[in-house]
């Protein structure tokens, strides 16, 4: 994370009267909108001065899922890893932390998807799921590694970096697909992205990921029968 860029994403989200928990409705063609003008100098100028001789170079941010067209302007060949976590594991965390609601949650988990998958439509970008870090990161470090044209094995102190910093006792909010769409306090939109993003990039290995999944889907259909007789119940009861 870089402290500065962090502060962009929020100035930029306060602009617009939000926040990073109560994201704005942006208006067309805000990313290059004369009201931003001077954010986006403070921007090239941070970015020149801590990257202006990097030729490869990477931050971190959960607001950028918002911001994005924002530093695409700024960098238009830039290529993004989007980091999935299931929205049960969010709704539980942000629980504990902030107090939230799962139903909050887990729409501002579907808000954040929504926006960071619309930005990079048609544009390189690699999908990780962070249970599948935690699970095999030498699997996902491999793909990462192969997604940035470069050879895993050839950068071993980067692999003991890698290794030292995933520590499983730092997740303490497990969910599967299976719970995500079993669980009713996740709204059905974020299910029904979460479970198409599983299996769009399901793992070949190993086989209880697959047979969890499996699982997921057969929920899945009676969950959105549910949601389209759900539907059609409001839709009579404002017709009346």
């Amino acid at each position: 994370e870089h402290s500065q860029l962090v502060d962009i994403n929020e100035e930029i989200l306060n602009r617009f009267g939000g926040s990073w928990d109560r994201p704005p409705s942006f208006p067309d063609g805000w990313e290059t909108s004369a009201a931003l003008g001077d954010v986006r100098e403070r921007a090239r100028a941070i970015l020149e001065r801590d990257f202006g001789d990097s030729a490869f170079w990477s931050w971190k941010d959960p607001r950028a899922c918002l911001t994005l067209p924002f530093w695409q302007h700024l960098l238009p060949a830039m290529d993004c890893v989007l980091c999935v976590r299931n929205p049960v594991e969010i709704a539980r965390s942000l629980e504990k932390r902030d107090g939230f609601q799962a139903d909050k949650s887990t729409r501002l988990w579907l808000w954040y998807m929504a926006h960071a998958l619309r930005a990079t439509a048609g544009q390189r970008r690699l999908v990780i799921f962070f249970e599948d870090l935690l699970r095999d990161w030498r699997g996902e470090f491999d793909r990462l590694a192969a997604f940035l044209g470069r050879a895993a094995g050839k950068h071993a102190d980067i692999s003991a970096e890698a290794r030292d910093f995933i520590d499983k006792e730092l997740c303490h909010h497990r969910a599967s697909a299976t719970g995500c769409v079993d669980e009713s306090a996740v709204v059905f939109p974020a299910k029904a992205v979460y479970l198409a993003l599983r299996a769009r990039h399901r793992p070949s290995e190993p086989e209880s990921v697959g047979a969890d999944l499996d699982a997921a889907i057969d929920l899945f259909g009676p969950h959105a029968l549910e949601r389209q007789q759900s539907d059609e119940r409001e839709r009579r009861l404002l017709a009346t």
